[in-house]
């Protein structure tokens, strides 16, 4: 409060580590379907930690049957047993997966700030949602 009775708002800022650059992480190859936004950065490590799953397998495959024949730069596929579509596909490989398993475990991925890589190519299961055992937050303890 100042002489006048007013309040004045501060803020303060706590320092953090010595400011680094870092590196951006965006799509993390072979890993989707972060179950909200349960992550945490350990910051002496400079580890991000995000709950993770595998990408669902893809079941779309090439087809003979599409009529009449697809286009330049398309592709004929399906989900067996339907049959086959154009699709603006250079493979059917492209189609993706789908919506991810939300039963399907999670796993504790770590990603460093430095490079974007995943730290441990196996990281841990975690849990998964139909087990009821997931966190609501993840922190890191203090060492």
């Amino acid at each position: 409060m100042t002489a006048s009775g007013k309040y004045e708002k501060t803020l303060a800022i706590a320092p953090i580590p010595p400011s680094k650059t870092y590196k951006t992480i965006g799509v993390v190859k072979g890993w989707e379907g972060q179950m909200g936004p349960i992550s945490t950065v350990d910051s002496k490590s400079r580890i991000h930690y995000s709950m993770l799953a595998p990408p669902p397998k893809n079941l779309w495959v090439a087809a003979t049957d599409c009529s009449p024949a697809c286009g330049s730069g398309n592709s004929c596929c399906h989900v067996p047993p339907l049959p086959g579509a154009c699709f603006n596909v250079p493979s059917c490989s492209d189609m993706g997966g789908g919506a991810p398993n939300m039963s399907a475990p999670f796993y504790l991925v770590g990603l460093s700030l430095d490079d974007a890589s995943v730290v441990d190519p196996k990281p841990p299961p975690l849990c998964s949602i139909t087990d009821g055992m997931c966190p609501w937050s993840l922190e890191v303890a203090a060492p």
